[in-house]
């Protein structure tokens, strides 16, 4: 159990922007798992921007995946992408906050019955909005804990046993000439 962990702490020490992919696909999912909540929510509000800014954010969910997918390595051959992949971040959030104002006004001045695809549209969107901007916090902490992944040593203890050994049997070497 010792090893897998090891491994895959390995693995992150190499590829630290696994961590905030994984974040935008569980972000990309809860949207689209729930976007016939939306869509019902959509349906009761007579608006047809707030299909139109359904349909955005639906698209640059999946795009923001795709584009982050694409950084091998964070390096400055990268930097375009994680830009682009930022500023699909924050269209996300700005529609998704766009979104609730507009359920809110529908509600409250056009007097539309607060149905529960509305409400639970509303609080999925806040999810998404937490999700996203757990997203964007890890892509701009990645060149720090990417630093910290560094210094874990993720060496084993027999090779370092044996490291230890030779390092030894050389000094016992060069002790006796």
């Amino acid at each position: 159990m010792g090893e897998y962990f090891r491994k895959k702490l390995v693995y992150l020490k190499r590829h630290p922007q696994i961590i905030p992919m994984l974040l935008l696909i569980l972000s990309c999912c809860i949207y689209t798992f729930l976007l016939s909540r939306h869509s019902n929510a959509t349906m009761y509000v007579n608006n047809k921007i707030i299909a139109f800014n359904l349909f955005i954010i639906t698209l640059a969910s999946i795009m923001t995946v795709f584009t982050f997918i694409a950084v091998k390595k964070v390096n400055k051959k990268a930097i375009p992408v994680i830009i682009l992949t930022v500023a699909l971040i924050i269209l996300q959030l700005v529609l998704d906050i766009y979104y609730i104002n507009v359920l809110y006004f529908e509600i409250t001045v056009k007097e539309v019955p607060k149905t529960p695809d509305i409400s639970a549209s509303i609080v999925w969107s806040y999810v998404h909005i937490v999700s996203l901007s757990l997203s964007l916090i890890s892509i701009f902490l990645l060149p720090l804990y990417s630093k910290l992944f560094q210094r874990i040593n993720t060496t084993k203890q027999e090779q370092i046993q044996q490291e230890q050994l030779a390092y030894d049997k050389i000094e016992i070497d060069y002790e006796n000439k």
